[in-house]
Formats: structure tokens, sequence, C-alpha cells
């Protein structure tokens, strides 16, 4: 009976991070880190979907002392396979 505690807990864990991260949250929250790992030098501008689904960004940027790279209307695609 043990065993079936943890099968059922492990499953309740798996739901509760997926919901999280097919979140506006989970998104928010990566991006946020993104950002302050980069020390400020990326940035992101209307960025929309989720972390578990489609991703478009209106504006992305990399900006330091010597270069700045912009790339507008962005949109992730993931791998072969993946799509929900």
């Amino acid at each position: 009976m043990w065993g079936l505690g943890v099968s059922i807990a492990a499953a309740l864990g798996v739901v509760a991070a997926f919901t999280w991260l097919a979140s506006r949250h989970a998104l928010d929250t990566v991006l946020d880190a993104v950002v302050a790992q980069s020390g400020g030098r990326l940035a992101f501008a209307g960025a929309r979907g989720t972390l578990t689904g489609r991703l478009e960004f209106a504006r992305i940027a990399w900006t330091d002392d010597a270069t700045e790279v912009v790339a507008e209307d962005v949109e992730e695609a993931h791998p072969p396979g993946f799509h929900r």
C-alpha cells in the first residue's frame, strides 16, 4: 500500500509541475531569470505563450558595450514530435 501512495504522490507532482510550466507565471519567471543571468544585457518584449506550448516574442535584444543584436517577431518552434 505504501508503494501506491508514493506512485500517486509522484503522479500528482508531475501534474502540478506540468500545470505550472503551462502557466504565464512560469514563462515570466524563466524570462526574468534569464535577463538577470545576462546582467540585463538580454531583453524580451511582447512575450506570449507558455513553456509547454508555442512561444512568440515581439522583440528579443542583446546589448553590451560594443554590440546590439535585435530579433523582432520571433516564433519559437518545438522539435518534431514535441507538439501537443
